[in-house]
C-alpha cells in the first residue's frame, strides 16, 4: 500500500505492508492527498509489521527518555524505542524513516508525530508557523481562537463547522504567515464521546492521543467542503476562557492583552507537540537550539496581532451557546457596525 501527500510543496510517500496504519494515516492527513505520479519525493515513511529487532543500534547512545519511548541518537541516526512494542529509525537528514512493530495504534502515533514534526520544521522554513488554535474564516478576514488542548476548540469547530455556518482553516493548528494571513492546515477532528454522541453519525476511528487518552476522529471528507483555501489576513484574536456558565460572553480586550498567549501558543507551540515532532528527529538540543525559528514565528504572530482586534470568549458551558456568542466575529462589517 502506498499513500502520496503534497503538504504546501512538501512531497511524502509512505508505504510498507502494515495496510491498516498506512490507512490511518491517510485518513489522518487525508487534505493533503495527491497522485502518486511524480518521481520526486522529500519524504518516505515505511511501515512494517515485523518483530522490532534493537540489537543492530546497541552502540547508539541515548539522547533522553521519556514516559512513552527513548530516543537514541549519534547525529547520522535516530532511533524512537516505544517501549521495545514499536521502532522508528530515523535517517539524519530527516528524509527517510522506518517504523516496524507489531501494536497497531503505537505505529501509528509514531507514524502521525513523527510526519506533524517533520512537516512542522518545514512550514518553519517556508515562514508558515503552526498556530495552536481553532482557525475559521469571516467576512472580513480570518478569526483565531486561542484555547489550551482540551480547551473547546474541537466543540466550538463542530458547531460552527459541521453546522455549516463557518468555514475553517484548522481545527487545531491554522498557520499564519509573515503577511500575518491565515493559511489551511487542516487534519482530522479529534472530539471526545460526549461531542462524538451529538453527531449524526457517531465516528468510529479511535485516535490515541499521550496526553488525552483515546477520542474519535471526524474524518476529513466529512467537512472538505467547509475548509477555507485562500489566505485571508487574521481580523480577530479571540482568548477562550472556561467557565460552568450556561450564559457565554465575548467582550473587546486591549491588543496587548494577546501579546503573551500568542506567544504560547504561536511561537512556543504549547500543545502542538511541534518539540516531541523535533526531538524524534534531532535529540532535545535541538529545540533549545532553535533561536532563529523562534524569531520567525513570533514576527508573524505580532504582524497579525497588529492587524487583529482581540476579544475575550468567556465559554459555557454549553457549546452550542458558546459558539454563538463567537459567531457574530464571522459576520465582519455588520457586527464592526453594531460593536462600534
Amino acid at each position: 500500500m502506498s499513500v502520496c501527500l503534497d503538504v504546501y510543496g512538501l512531497r511524502i510517500r509512505i508505504d510498507g505492508d502494515w495496510g491498516e496504519v498506512i490507512e490511518a494515516a491517510r485518513l489522518d492527513y487525508a487534505w493533503f492527498e495527491t497522485p502518486d505520479n511524480e518521481k520526486r519525493v522529500d519524504v518516505e515513511v515505511r511501515v512494517d509489521r515485523d518483530k522490532v529487532d534493537l540489537d543492530q543500534f546497541s552502540e547508539l547512545p541515548v539522547a533522553f527518555v521519556t514516559p512513552r519511548y527513548a530516543v537514541f541518537s549519534d547525529g547520522e541516526r535516530t532511533v524512537v524505542d516505544y517501549q521495545g512494542v514499536v521502532s522508528a529509525v530515523i535517517e539524519a537528514a530527516e528524509d527517510r524513516v522506518l517504523v516496524r512493530g507489531q501494536l497497531e495504534e503505537v505505529a501509528h502515533e509514531a507514524v502521525y508525530y513523527f510526519l506533524l514534526g517533520r512537516i512542522g520544521s518545514y512550514l518553519d522554513e517556508l515562514g508558515l508557523t503552526r498556530v495552536h488554535a481553532l482557525g475559521l474564516s469571516g467576512e472580513d478576514g480570518g478569526v483565531l481562537v486561542l484555547l489550551p488542548s482540551s480547551g473547546g476548540k474541537s466543540s466550538l469547530a463542530v458547531q460552527g463547522v459541521m453546522g455549516g455556518e463557518a468555514r475553517l482553516y484548522s481545527e487545531d493548528s491554522p498557520l499564519i504567515d509573515r503577511a500575518g494571513r491565515l493559511h489551511a492546515f487542516p487534519l482530522r477532528i479529534a472530539v471526545g464521546a460526549r461531542t462524538a454522541a451529538q453527531l449524526p453519525e457517531r465516528p468510529t476511528r479511535s485516535l490515541p492521543n499521550p496526553a488525552t487518552g483515546h477520542k474519535l476522529a471526524i474524518e476529513v471528507a466529512s467537512f472538505a467542503n467547509r475548509i477555507e483555501s485562500n489566505p485571508v489576513p487574521l481580523r480577530h484574536i479571540v482568548l477562550g476562557v472556561r467557565s460552568l456558565s450556561r450564559n457565554a460572553t465575548l467582550v473587546e480586550r486591549p491588543r496587548r492583552a494577546a501579546a503573551f498567549p500568542l506567544l504560547v501558543h504561536g511561537v512556543v507551540g504549547s500543545g502542538l507537540y511541534q518539540g516531541l515532532g523535533y526531538a524524534h528527529q534531532r535529540g532535545a538540543s535541538e529545540v533549545i537550539a532553535k533561536l532563529q525559528v523562534a524569531a520567525s514565528r513570533a514576527r508573524s504572530c505580532a504582524v497579525g496581532l497588529r492587524g487583529a482586534r482581540v476579544w475575550q470568549l468567556t465559554l459555557a458551558s454549553d457549546a452550542a451557546a458558546s459558539w454563538q456568542a463567537l459567531r457574530p466575529l464571522l459576520e465582519g462589517p455588520r457586527f464592526a457596525r453594531r460593536s462600534s
